[in-house]
């Protein structure tokens, strides 16, 4: 299998982690100092939504349904006013990815390094990102990424967000992420993953907080539809995510599904990603 996220672009996926990624970027702003964005799948950059995403219809159910909103916490303001900049002011036609958030928000002493294996999708990148300077980009595999590190400046953000199209993926992240940690310790790494598998998704995260040497906030957003369990996006970080579960239980985010099927919730204990009870508890107290 091939994944091809031109037909999921801008779904409640991406919009749950992007809010987050806006969020974690400008937590990085608060300080002055340089840091170094790095990406090990950055995809296209942008996605039409009149192409392969209208054959899914996927972001009718994401970003389409957040465009009227007015008031909204900052990194949600931020998110959207970067959509609405790459619409051009026009009606909604296409959506950016990740490397694309990030640059916007980013400042000049601030560097992106973007990874991407796919020959055609990385044209594409390049095409996006060919004449800025601030980009680094490499046709290499992500999982290559302890080669990348440390970065120049003592300040990163990673964000692992592969395909999961092989059944060995999170081992791969896994491997990957405890080879960058031993390079690059200081360095804040987001982890995006799907909620197939629960059993195997809740094993990599109870091995990650284990691996971790400092506090795991896990934050799953859960639309509870048929078939379709929902997505988690895990964050090895430190005190730079203070905020962000409140950001993320947000009523303008919950517009995403029926406030019936919502279950968004974070672990704050590290140790803890298998309290099953907990997360059961939190998710009557917010439906009730």
């Amino acid at each position: 299998m091939h994944y091809r996220h031109a037909f999921h672009a801008g779904n409640f996926a991406d919009v749950f982690k992007h809010v987050l990624l806006c969020g974690l970027v400008l937590a990085l702003n608060r300080k002055g100092a340089p840091w170094t964005y790095l990406e090990t799948h950055a995809g296209a950059g942008g996605y039409r939504l009149q192409d392969e995403a209208q054959r899914t219809g996927e972001f009718r159910e994401g970003v389409a349904r957040l465009m009227s909103v007015d008031a909204a916490p900052l990194a949600l303001s931020e998110w959207l006013d970067i959509v609405r900049k790459f619409n051009r002011g026009a009606a909604l036609d296409a959506y950016p990815g990740s490397p694309w958030f990030v640059r916007q928000l980013a400042r000049e002493q601030d560097r992106l390094v973007l990874c991407e294996r796919v020959e055609g999708v990385f044209n594409d990148l390049r095409m996006l990102f060919a004449a800025d300077s601030t980009v680094a980009l490499h046709h290499r595999d992500g999982y290559e990424l302890p080669a990348l590190l440390p970065p120049q400046s003592k300040r990163a953000l990673v964000l692992i967000d592969p395909p999961f199209e092989s059944p060995t993926e999170f081992e791969q992240v896994a491997t990957s992420l405890i080879a960058a940690r031993k390079r690059f310790s200081q360095g804040i790494y987001a982890v995006w993953y799907p909620l197939k598998k629960r059993f195997e998704a809740d094993r990599f995260c109870r091995r990650m907080g284990r691996e971790a040497d400092r506090d795991v906030l896990d934050l799953r957003f859960e639309t509870g539809a048929p078939g379709h369990s929902g997505i988690v996006c895990q964050c090895l970080a430190d005190q730079c995510l203070m905020g962000c579960e409140n950001l993320l239980v947000a009523e303008t985010l919950r517009r995403l599904c029926a406030p019936q099927s919502v279950a968004l919730y974070s672990i704050d204990d590290p140790r803890a990603f298998n309290s099953l009870q907990r997360i059961a508890e939190w998710n009557r107290r917010q439906r009730s």
